[in-house]
C-alpha cells in the first residue's frame, strides 16, 4: 500500500456526508473519510476490498483510486484524477447517452447487489435532498463515473455497529426511494 505525502495536501474542496475532499499534488484530489477513521487500521483492508469489488462489477463505472495510508499507518485514504463535472440527476435520462450508461449501470449493480448482498452509496448526502444520485458524476467527456465505492456493511464496524446499522438503512431506503423516482420517470 502506497503512503501518501502530507506536503502535497492543498486546499479544501469539498466535506460530504462521510469525506472531506482536498486538492493532492496538481491533478489529484485525496478523500479522508470519517468511517475509515473510526475504523483505524481495519480500514485499508475495508477500503481495498470494496474496492475491488466494485471494480469487479462495475468495471469503468468506478473512478480510478488509489488506496494510500499515513506514514505512521493510521489513516486510510483515496487519492482519485481530479474530475469536472457534476452529479446525475433525473432530468439528465433525457440525454440518450446518459440513459444507455445509467441503464447498463444499473444493470450491473443490481447484479452486485444480487450476487454479494451488498449496496454502495449512490446517493450521497446531497441527494438525500436533492433526489438526484450525487455519488454518481456526469464528467466532462458525458461518462459516467461513481466516486465513492464504499461498501455499505457492517463486519468491521466493531461496537460502531449499532450506529452505521441505522445509518446504513436510512441509506439504502433513500436510496430505494431515489432510484424508483428515476426508472417511474418513464425515462429509464
Amino acid at each position: 500500500m502506497i503512503t501518501y505525502d502530507r506536503s502535497k495536501i492543498g486546499k479544501l474542496l469539498a466535506w460530504g456526508g462521510e469525506h472531506i475532499v482536498y486538492d493532492y499534488g496538481n491533478n489529484q484530489v485525496i478523500k479522508f473519510s470519517l468511517l475509515y477513521y473510526f475504523l483505524g487500521r481495519k480500514a485499508a483492508g475495508k477500503a481495498r476490498q470494496d474496492y475491488e469489488l466494485c471494480k469487479k462489477y462495475l468495471e469503468n463505472f468506478v473512478l480510478e483510486t488509489d488506496i494510500a495510508v499515513s506514514a505512521s499507518g493510521r489513516h486510510v485514504v483515496h487519492i482519485q484524477p481530479k474530475i469536472v463535472g457534476r452529479p446525475l440527476m433525473r432530468k439528465d435520462l433525457e440525454d440518450i447517452g446518459i440513459k444507455n450508461q445509467f441503464a447498463e449501470l444499473m444493470r450491473r449493480y443490481s447484479v452486485m447487489v444480487d450476487s454479494e448482498k451488498c449496496h454502495i452509496d449512490l446517493i450521497g448526502r446531497e441527494g438525500v435532498f436533492t433526489g438526484g444520485l450525487t455519488n454518481i458524476f456526469i464528467i466532462d467527456s458525458g461518462e459516467l463515473r461513481i466516486i465513492d465505492a464504499t461498501v455499505l456493511e457492517l463486519s468491521a464496524t466493531g461496537w460502531f455497529t449499532p450506529l452505521f446499522y441505522l445509518l446504513r438503512e436510512g441509506v439504502v431506503w433513500r436510496q430505494g426511494a431515489n432510484l424508483r423516482k428515476f426508472m417511474a420517470s418513464g425515462i429509464y
